[in-house]
């Protein structure tokens, strides 16, 4: 199951102060692999980080804060197909991992 892991801040969006923006946006292929990543982005202490972590993200998902900084990490379960389909794949065009990697990409282009 691939989730999207989205993290959110606080700033300027066209004109308007202190609203929600996206800060950056990445898929992962697995449920461990979602809790993974919310650890490292979330930066909550590595002693209390697990336990939260396992509590808030189930398999459809979950969020986690805003943290002091205001930040928010959200996981989102996704379909196969759907990951694929939004960049124009079809879904048996490439591997799970093919999947994950393009999504990846265009995030970072």
């Amino acid at each position: 199951m691939p989730y999207i892991i989205t993290t959110y801040e606080r700033g300027e969006v066209y004109g308007t102060p202190n609203a929600v923006k996206t800060k950056s946006r990445v898929a992962v292929a697995t449920l461990d692999e979602a809790r993974e990543k919310v650890t490292d982005l979330s930066k909550i202490p590595t002693e209390t980080a697990p336990r939260q972590i396992i509590e808030a993200i189930d398999a459809t998902g979950g969020t986690i804060g805003p943290l002091p900084d205001g930040t928010i990490v959200e996981a989102v379960w996704v379909s196969w197909s759907a990951l694929g389909y939004e960049h124009g794949h079809s879904a048996n065009a490439q591997t799970q991992r093919g999947y994950v990697a393009a999504y990846n990409a265009t995030q970072n282009a």
